[in-house]
């Protein structure tokens, strides 16, 4: 009997409330899943992309830039001292860094990308060795 309380809870306690709407808006209704109350959240992240209250996708776009970034930081730390061929950097970001940018660009690809080009022009940058400031063409 003590297991099924326990599975109970587990399913429970990972459930939350969003309510799309443009204010953000409760309302005096209690959601209840087997008797427990769930809570109500702002955001929501369900199998990477990150739900947020009001429906805009910069929320989820922005999750992404910096868990990108994250990785960024990382391979540039571990390969900025190897000295590796400009060609083989560019195949490291295609397959640690690229990958995390570009989930869910199927939903997430419309509207301003600009965030999400940022990131890939910080890393030509520092591999071309060139100013953060240098202007693009």
């Amino acid at each position: 009997m003590s297991l099924v309380t326990t599975v109970k809870f587990e399913y429970t306690s990972k459930t939350k409330v969003v309510i799309f709407s443009k204010p953000k808006y409760r309302p005096e209704v209690e959601f209840k899943l087997d008797g427990i109350e769930l809570d109500y959240t702002d955001a929501y992240l369900y199998l990477g992309v990150l739900f947020h209250y009001a429906g805009s996708v910069n929320f989820a776009k922005k999750k992404l830039v910096e868990e990108s970034q994250k990785v960024l930081y990382a391979v540039s730390y571990k390969i900025g001292n190897l000295r590796l061929p400009i060609d083989l950097q560019l195949k490291i970001f295609d397959l640690l860094v690229a990958p995390i940018l570009l989930f869910g660009c199927e939903i997430l690809g419309i509207g301003n990308n600009d965030n999400i080009e940022k990131v890939h022009l910080q890393f030509l940058k520092r591999i071309l060795n060139v100013r953060a400031t240098t202007p693009i063409i």
